[in-house]
């Protein structure tokens, strides 16, 4: 079940879904229209798993036998990793989850994680 959000915040990081606007502490990041697309996705299901197949029919527009590739998104994950997070090689808000999708943390997943590294 995703949740409607308009502003989604975890930690420094604000998503705004109506302006297509991301913020980490002070900070605009610019992204581009697949990486926000993409954030968005994960941010309309905050805290919550999704599956590859899902993302990919979601962001990309495919069906999952289609032609969409694993490899597209993973590409597409890095590039935005780069972007939000404050290291991109230890993942605070977007996290893989091993052979399923990826999960947007939520702000209360975001401060267990914090708490316990």
């Amino acid at each position: 079940m995703s949740t409607s959000v308009n502003i989604a915040c975890v930690g420094e990081l604000e998503i705004d879904l109506v302006a297509w606007r991301v913020k980490r502490g002070s900070r605009v990041i610019k992204l581009a229209p697949l990486e926000f697309r993409l954030l968005a996705c994960l941010a309309e299901h905050i805290g919550q798993v999704v599956s590859y197949d899902k993302l990919l029919d979601e962001v990309w527009r495919y069906a999952p036998d289609a032609g969409g590739t694993l490899e597209q998104l993973r590409t597409c994950v890095k590039r935005l990793r780069q972007e939000i997070e404050p290291d991109p090689y230890h993942p605070q808000y977007i996290i893989n989850i091993e052979k399923v999708g990826y999960r947007l943390r939520n702000q209360t997943q975001w401060e267990e994680a914090t708490r316990s590294s």
